[in-house]
């Protein structure tokens, strides 16, 4: 059984003999994007927009000690078999000990090993300059083009015959697909030196080329090494991730936006029922003692805004985090061609509200009752200063 979906996101989810040797460790790989006035941090891990302990989604970047609005995200996956057996597979403050995602595809029994996990645990990056220099330079030797566009001649593409020069592994024959890429000659295979290169694909539109662009995989398999993050069972599912930024003049919000785009492929093989996908944001806006949150079901957005004109407390200091010396933004996180069925926040010591710490709890939370099942009513109110889910059913 293979089910591919694909939810973009916009920042303005056999029988296996396990072994310790088969069992993948935590991916250790990030890089920044930062096409545009945003600087966020990108993982592998199922988590984004963080270095592990501070928040790394930066708008207009000074230095080292600029504030954040996202201190971290993170993928959350939950569905129930026939049998009633919960698959999950969550994130949110990953450490070296907890995490439900490793590196790498996996083949098409869904299963992976230490050694995919270890080759894929890296990050692919190309930029819409480099693409532009690169069509203009064409024709180009292998050689040529490996020394000026090393990023473009490893691109991930389906059959990409450069690919294993460069990184020293082969790609997976991947009936589901690997990174995107305009084929230029339309025969399904990656070859720059034919003309294709990396661009982002979005149901209903035509590829495009952003300013830059970030790809990378991982799966919750793990080569059976146990879920962590959620204490659930592994659906078997490999998540291509693709994250770009865009500069534009006539749209200035794009300029200050990134883009997520998540393809997910189950390769288990039981029938899953109730099955949830969700982002876990901890939303940070510089200080995060004076945040309220908020979301607008029409628009599948949710965001975070300041309670008062000044950033911190008391006044402009947040026990040595870095404020926003002005009016402080507003951060919004909005699904796109996806609806936002159910927003939830979580956090602090109040049953119920408390971040969750089990794989019932996780799954409370996407169903969209609190933490410890109590269905969400209307009225009341409250203020959250950790995080917030966003569900997509």
């Amino acid at each position: 059984m293979k089910n591919v979906k694909f939810f973009t996101i916009l920042f303005v989810l056999f029988c296996i003999i396990r072994t310790e040797a088969q069992e993948c460790g935590l991916p250790l790989s990030s890089i920044d994007i930062q096409g545009n006035n945003i600087k966020a941090r990108i993982l592998n891990g199922g988590d984004l927009f963080t270095d592990l302990a501070n928040g790394q989604f930066i708008p207009n970047p000074n230095g080292t000690n600029s504030p954040t609005t996202i201190f971290s995200a993170g993928l959350w996956m939950g569905g129930v078999s026939a049998s009633g057996d919960l698959s999950l597979a969550t994130v949110d403050y990953r450490s070296s000990e907890r995490g439900d995602y490793s590196a790498g595809p996996l083949d098409t029994n869904g299963v992976t090993a230490a050694s995919t996990c270890s080759n894929w645990d890296r990050m692919f990056r190309v930029t819409g300059s480099e693409i532009a220099a690169f069509k203009a330079a064409l024709p180009l030797t292998q050689a040529q083009a490996i020394a000026q566009f090393p990023s473009i001649m490893q691109w991930p593409g389906d059959y990409n015959p450069h690919f294993s020069d460069i990184t020293g592994f082969d790609l997976p024959s991947n009936p589901s697909g690997l990174a995107p890429f305009f084929d230029k000659d339309s025969n399904g295979n990656y070859n720059p030196l034919d003309g294709d290169y990396p661009v982002v694909r979005l149901n209903g539109h035509a590829p495009f080329v952003p300013a830059e662009i970030v790809w990378c995989v991982f799966n919750d398999q793990k080569g059976g090494a146990p879920h962590t993050s959620s204490g659930g069972r592994a659906f078997n599912t490999e998540i291509q991730l693709t994250v770009w930024a865009m500069q534009s003049t006539t749209h200035p919000v794009l300029n200050n936006t990134v883009f997520t785009s998540h393809k997910t492929i189950y390769r288990g093989t039981d029938t899953l029922n109730s099955n949830y996908i969700g982002l876990w944001v901890d939303l940070d806006l510089g200080c995060y003692a004076d945040d309220y949150i908020g979301c607008n079901p029409e628009l599948n957005s949710f965001f975070v805004y300041n309670q008062d004109s000044q950033d911190g407390q008391p006044g402009n200091s947040c026990f040595g985090d870095p404020t926003f010396a002005g009016i402080p933004p507003v951060q919004s996180v909005t699904f796109l061609g996806q609806s936002m069925d159910k927003f939830m926040y979580m956090g602090g010591i109040t049953p119920g509200l408390a971040d969750p710490t089990t794989g019932a709890q996780f799954y409370n939370f996407m169903t969209g009752a609190w933490g410890d099942g109590t269905p969400l009513t209307e009225g009341g109110s409250w203020r959250d200063n950790h995080s917030g889910l966003c569900i997509s059913r």
